[in-house]
């Protein structure tokens, strides 16, 4: 969802690192977002690192972006130190928080779709609110509202990937 929010927002390619989750997948179906299986980010001027804190996780990217943007939340990681700009912010319990912040400092205002990925993006990030604060729960009031939807349609879009989950 953030990465699609920040797209979105503000133009770009959604790339994968290795391997978007399946959840990731289902939410990027549903909001009919392309992500391109295998980018090259020398092509670009720019490259942002989406609720990623250390280059381990770009996976196969790792080698080949040398200091990419940063949008995360993550407490600790090495990209921090070498990213010449940073949305980031450990106090957030997820990177759709973040997004989300920075979206309202810049004056942009997600579509519904983006904000049901956002607020897709902090149910899952929290493990269900089991990790949440204040400040999840005020993004999330404001996500459902930019949404159009409820809580309940993300435990169900969530649910159903579970059930098929214990299927495969």
């Amino acid at each position: 969802g953030s990465a699609n929010a920040l797209a979105e927002a503000f133009g770009g390619t959604v790339a994968e690192s290795d391997n978007v989750s399946k959840d990731g997948r289902a939410l990027a179906e549903r909001l009919g977002l392309a992500i391109d299986p295998w980018p090259h980010p020398e092509q670009f001027a720019t490259v942002i690192a989406v609720d990623t804190s250390s280059r381990s996780q770009l996976g196969r990217m790792g080698a080949l972006v040398e200091a990419p943007l940063l949008v995360d939340h993550h407490q600790y990681g090495d990209l921090q130190e070498r990213a010449p700009a940073l949305a980031w912010d450990p106090a957030h319990t997820s990177c759709a928080e973040v997004v989300l912040e920075l979206l309202e400092r810049t004056g942009k205002s997600p579509s519904q779709n983006a904000a049901f990925g956002l607020l897709v993006g902090v149910v899952t990030d929290t493990a269900r609110f089991r990790h949440a604060n204040q400040n999840t729960f005020d993004a999330a009031r404001r996500l459902l509202a930019l949404s159009g939807s409820n809580i309940e349609a993300v435990y169900a879009f969530l649910e159903r990937e579970d059930e098929e989950g214990a299927t495969d």
